[in-house]
Formats: C-alpha cells, sequence, structure tokens
C-alpha cells in the first residue's frame, strides 16, 4: 500500500474514534416536554380595564361594506379574550374553565347553591367581567 493510502484510512479511523468518543462523553439529554399552563388562583378579583379604542373608517375595492362593531359589543368581546386567556381560574367557591367546544366558560361551582352561585356572580361584577353576556357562561 502507498503512503497515501495508509494516512488516508487512518485518518478515517481517527474520526470515527473521535465521533465515537465524544457521543459517549456528552449523552443526548432529554427533550423537554410542551409546558402545562398553571392555573391562576384568584381570591381576591381584580377590576379588568377595557382598552379605549380609535374608530379606522376602512375602505373597500369589493363593495363589501365594514361595520365596525358598537362600544358595547367591542367591550364584551375584548373582556371574553382577556377572560379567556386567564383560563383557568381557580377560587375556594368556584372553578372555571373555557370550553372550546362550546364556545363557552364552564363554571363548577363547590356546592351547587343559590349562596356559591351570588359569590361568582359578585365575583363577576366585583372583577369587570359582569358585562359579558350570560349566555357565554354554563354553570355546573
Amino acid at each position: 500500500m502507498s503512503n497515501k493510502i495508509k494516512i488516508l484510512i487512518g485518518s478515517a479511523l481517527a474520526s470515527i474514534v473521535l465521533l465515537v468518543v465524544s457521543f459517549l462523553v456528552n449523552p443526548r439529554r432529554e427533550t423537554v416536554g410542551t409546558k402545562i399552563p398553571t392555573p391562576t388562583i384568584l381570591l381576591l378579583p381584580t377590576n379588568v380595564i377595557v382598552p379605549t379604542r380609535g374608530v379606522t373608517k376602512y375602505s373597500s375595492n369589493t363593495g363589501a361594506l365594514y361595520i365596525s362593531p358598537t362600544d358595547s359589543d367591542f367591550t364584551e368581546i375584548w373582556l371574553i379574550s382577556n377572560l379567556r386567556n386567564k383560563m383557568p381560574i381557580i377560587t375556594p367557591v368556584f372553578k372555571i374553565d373555557y370550553d372550546y367546544k362550546t364556545d363557552k366558560f364552564v363554571v363548577n361551582l363547590k356546592d351547587n347553591t343559590t349562596a356559591d352561585q351570588q359569590l361568582f356572580s359578585n365575583w363577576l361584577k366585583a372583577a369587570g367581567y359582569d358585562r359579558i353576556s350570560q349566555q357565554y357562561f354554563t354553570i355546573q
């Protein structure tokens, strides 16, 4: 064999040995799964401040009319989005979660009594979410 072939084979073997040693010294780290969101535990409600919006006039080349939502509709849409981003909410009396299939908030009361329902209603009012229509809540 010529010297060039010996050098080529030697360097290939050295590369393979270095590769094997590097894998043995640095084992592959485990991949981290998706992070499960931690529930929001609220004992005292914090009042929500709905942002103001600037009404922009839109035009269309298609002839379609753009109808901007009314201020009350905008407020309700914003409050629903804001409350949905805080899910789940857990208190000693009730738990609120969002069901994407029904597009409603599911409220699980500790004891399904009128006192617990009143406490939930008081919490909604104190937090500023009482402007969300009751059709978006399912009380269980």
